[in-house]
């Protein structure tokens, strides 16, 4: 099974970004109210059971991604 989780970024301006990665240590960046733009990493197990994680820049990039390992396919990071 794989675990898609979406990684904070110091370039958003969301909240929880903001917290992660004060301005005062990482600049000023406008507050974003339509959610965050971190990417987003797939955490999954190959077919030799070792984990492995990919990292994306869009959420259906992810998507697509592990629709590929459901289907059975064996691509490894």
């Amino acid at each position: 099974m794989a675990d898609l989780q979406q990684v904070p970024s110091k370039m958003c301006g969301c909240p929880d970004c903001l917290i992660d990665f004060p301005p005062e240590q990482h600049g000023h960046r406008p507050p974003q109210t339509d959610g965050c733009r971190g990417p987003w990493r797939l955490v999954f197990r190959t077919a030799d059971r070792r984990w492995r994680s990919k990292t994306f820049p869009t959420l259906s990039g992810a998507h697509q991604f592990r629709a590929q390992l459901a289907d059975g396919g064996r691509h490894a990071a």
